[in-house]
């Protein structure tokens, strides 16, 4: 509370824009371009100026004093992609999923499975084991992580020794499974494949409903507000594109109302 009071000296949270930062030589950077310094750590330097949103000059050192829970510093590059400039100001949603996407794959070890050995005649119930241990520890309190982390491995391997898009008749669990076990991995995993789950849905292997998760959980990566309401957050369903029409949205494609969907985790349907 201390650090967010000192911090908060001279910002009103949410509301101002700082305009005069804007100017024609100047370019704000985006998620995409912070995401990519942040790689390499180019930020500020000392000569670089930071202001508060009334233009006021701060001491780099202030933000040492700032949680990202409540702020963020927005970035300006001149034509040479030099840090010329950055604001502090309030943090909003967006900047806090930035926050978990840059801990989640750049602080954070990315785990994108190993290859391991696999008897591909005995696919099908190797990818039905998967599906169940997927499905289950989700129901309890038990090692999530680890459990993700064996199955990647198998779906991994699978997905290299086994050619998937070649597969006719196989049980809809084998899909399935391929499908849940990216979907709760990294996102790097889920894009790698997301040409092999497309395969999937254009052959009617999966549901158009499941097509509703994957949808929504690459929006939810991208920072980009979701379409069919899948996706809970941080406990709390994540912005929606169009929360007018999300129940005729969610209809369309076999799923119930978002009432419906918010009760199942004790959440309430006003958002």
């Amino acid at each position: 509370m201390i650090r967010t009071l000192v911090c908060g000296i001279n910002i009103i949270l949410g509301l101002v824009l700082f305009i005069s930062c804007r100017s024609n030589d100047s370019h704000l950077l985006n998620y995409d371009e912070l995401f990519e310094r942040f790689k390499v750590g180019k930020f500020l330097d000392n000569n670089t100026v930071l202001v508060d949103i009334y233009g006021n000059v701060l001491n780099h050192d202030t933000l040492k004093k700032c949680p990202p829970d409540f702020f963020f510093v927005d970035y300006y590059s001149n034509k040479n992609g030099e840090i010329v400039k950055a604001v502090l100001r309030a943090s909003n949603e967006r900047d806090k999923l930035f926050f978990k996407r840059v801990e989640d794959e750049i602080l954070n070890p990315i785990y994108l499975g190993i290859d391991v050995k696999i008897n591909c005649n005995d696919k099908s119930l190797i990818l039905k084991r998967c599906l169940f241990r997927d499905q289950e520890s989700r129901k309890s309190a038990g090692p999530i992580f680890e459990i993700d982390s064996r199955n990647l491995d198998t779906i991994v391997s699978i997905i290299n020794q086994c050619n998937p898009l070649q597969w006719i008749g196989e049980p809809q669990a084998s899909y399935e499974a391929i499908f849940y076990v990216l979907q709760h991995n990294h996102y790097e995993v889920r894009k790698k494949n997301e040409n092999l789950i497309n395969h999937f849905f254009e052959k009617g292997y999966l549901s158009i409903s499941t097509k509703a998760l994957w949808v929504d959980r690459l929006l939810v990566d991208q920072l980009m507000p979701q379409i069919y309401g899948t996706q809970i957050v941080n406990g709390k369903l994540y912005p929606l594109a169009y929360p007018d029409k999300i129940d005729s949205l969610r209809k369309s494609i076999g799923l119930g109302s978002i009432e419906e969907y918010l009760s199942k985790f004790g959440l309430s349907s006003k958002y």
